[in-house]
């Protein structure tokens, strides 16, 4: 095996890369059979979580040992991974710009929205890892969806 690769780390950075590649497909997938605007954000949660969900445990190491992962895989699949995760956000800027087109959103920066609520979905898959007694990851979709869409102001009449 390490003919091929010069590490242990660097073997799993790869599998952490192949599994952003799954991840990104299977979006790219749910995606194309929802109508666009809100049942494709809808679909961007609950197809997030449940990936996660699904491999709970790989993320565990994964958020664990992240840092010394970096620093021992070196710059360039550290870029690769960057590169990866920026396609996850360009995955959700491109719903969010096919949601305010169709008028579903308000026209505010389709990238700035990806961002938020990524780490929104980040938030609640790293806290399962910290507290996995606290409940399902799935049955978090409606109010993440609920809180991202909707907000938390109290609107007045």
């Amino acid at each position: 095996l390490y003919k091929f690769f010069g590490s242990k780390e660097e073997v799993y950075y790869i599998i952490i890369l192949e599994k952003m590649d799954f991840i990104h497909a299977n979006l790219d997938a749910e995606l194309n059979q929802r109508p666009v605007g809100l049942a494709q954000i809808r679909v961007l949660i609950e197809a997030s979580l449940r990936f996660f969900q699904e491999h709970r445990e790989f993320f565990k190491i994964f958020i664990q040992e992240r840092g010394r992962l970096e620093s021992s895989v070196g710059a360039a699949l550290a870029e690769e991974a960057k590169n990866k995760y920026l396609t996850t956000i360009t995955i959700f800027e491109k719903a969010m710009e096919r949601a305010i087109q169709k008028g579903d959103l308000q026209p505010l920066n389709p990238q700035d929205l990806a961002y938020a609520l990524v780490g929104i979905l980040n938030s609640f898959s790293q806290h399962s890892i910290l507290f996995p007694k606290r409940g399902d990851l799935l049955s978090k979709v409606t109010f993440i969806q609920d809180l991202f869409l909707e907000g938390t102001l109290k609107r007045y009449s």
